[in-house]
């Protein structure tokens, strides 16, 4: 969530790190383990390994621990067993009150808990996450290259991919491109590719590999979780303190719509070429299965997010830019301001109907995150805050991020309310 606030306060505050609470607990039973929201993913995987165990968490190693649950968490995992959020067994928080508590799906702070699975950081602090652990001793994991100018035939494999590869439970694929202000008249394409089991070459990823596409380079193999994110990593260790910002679409997975954003952004994005340092523009197309929404739901109950899975499959649109130059901060924004807009006119021409449900942890400061999930929830969470936050001490002291106070409502459906 690289916007302003999210993760730090500006000169006039007092910065609470949880940078030193990177405590990794498993069970006695090894059914669940208890970590420190100072962790990243990486961390977590590495403690695991020896175990072959693995948790629902983030799919890149250097992700943050507390972010990336209370937004959802999308993970490789996310067909077999939904949510980051749905794999919680408890949270350990400091509530506004500086009282600690542990709430579970069951106890008398059920409320929070299930506040917690989605509903950002109103509520409390959270210092300590207890998660389910799942067995896993082969996973085929890769980030698979192909060449450049192939826009058209890597969407429909996506489009196909999210319509037909996504039934296969145990495959994920992150599809991507990205464009490089230094090359700006050239797009580079590549899929992040999982498979939870024992296949080097599941029928789901027929599409992304020869002979229908001919990869030029694939590190697709057998492997940990923790082999991939410390293979993966290098690559972003070298963008740590560089500028950046998300920005995030929702839409039924649609050719059509597909094509009319990604033709938009790129052609849009051919202004920064000229830009003064060095620009980096990703877009990740990612297919979102009816059993990802539909799993969480079986395996935890309804969440605050409450995206419905009869309207699946979805594919949400990241749109991600770093670059190195303050200088180039006002262009950046400003293009990002704007190929939205063109976008948003260009969908309404056809009378799309895009998705109002918005990734908390990809969306954009200027986004309308909890307006997309359904009213009924989002009233629920402005009571839960009410309850244990009377004062508005995460909303109004820490004001970085979506608060769910500032929300005058949501959605007007049924569909998706919390019992």
């Amino acid at each position: 969530m690289p916007i302003p606030n999210a993760a730090n306060i500006n000169s006039t505050g007092v910065l609470i790190a949880a940078s030193g609470l990177t405590s990794i607990q498993l069970s006695t039973s090894r059914e669940s383990v208890t970590i420190g929201p100072g962790n990243r993913w990486g961390d977590i995987y590495e403690y695991l390994e020896p175990y072959d165990l693995i948790v629902v968490g983030g799919r890149l190693g250097v992700v943050g621990v507390p972010g990336f649950m209370l937004g959802g968490g999308i993970s490789f995992f996310g067909n077999q067993y939904g949510w980051a959020s749905s794999n919680v067994i408890s949270y350990e928080c400091v509530l506004a009150s500086g009282q600690i508590i542990n709430a579970t799906s069951s106890n008398e702070y059920s409320d929070l808990f299930w506040a917690l699975r989605g509903g950002g950081n109103s509520f409390c602090l959270v210092t300590a996450f207890e998660l389910k652990t799942y067995e896993k001793s082969s996973l085929y994991l890769g980030d698979t290259s192909y060449g450049t100018d192939i826009s058209e035939e890597f969407l429909d494999h996506v489009y196909h991919f999210a319509h037909n590869g996504s039934q296969d439970n145990k495959a994920a694929v992150i599809p991507l491109v990205n464009w490089y202000s230094y090359a700006p008249t050239s797009l580079s394409f590549s899929a992040m590719r999982f498979y939870d089991g024992n296949d080097s070459t599941p029928a789901a990823f027929t599409n992304f590999t020869a002979p229908v596409m001919t990869p030029t380079s694939d590190t697709f193999h057998r492997r940990s979780m923790y082999d991939w994110v410390s293979e993966f990593d290098i690559e972003f260790a070298l963008a740590e303190g560089l500028r950046q910002r998300f920005y995030v679409l929702s839409l039924p997975a649609d050719r059509l719509a597909m094509g009319i954003i990604h033709d938009t952004y790129f052609e849009t994005i051919k202004n920064l070429s000229n830009s003064t340092g060095f620009v980096i523009a990703g877009v990740a197309y990612m297919p979102i299965s009816e059993s990802y929404i539909r799993s969480g739901i079986e395996l935890a109950g309804q969440d605050p997010m409450g995206v419905d899975p009869s309207k699946a499959p979805y594919i949400w649109v990241e749109q991600s830019l770093t670059w190195t130059s303050t200088a180039d901060d006002a262009a950046v924004i400003a293009f990002i301001k704007r190929v939205n807009n063109l976008i948003k006119i260009k969908l309404d021409a056809i009378n799309f109907d895009s998705s109002p449900y918005l990734y908390l942890n990809d969306a954009n400061s200027d986004q309308k995150v909890f307006e997309g999930y359904p009213d009924c929830n989002v009233q629920k969470l402005k009571q839960i805050r009410a309850k244990y936050d009377s004062q508005n001490i995460f909303t109004d002291l820490m004001p970085g991020g979506w608060k769910v106070e500032h929300t005058v409502s949501g959605l007007d459906t049924t569909v998706g309310c919390a019992e």
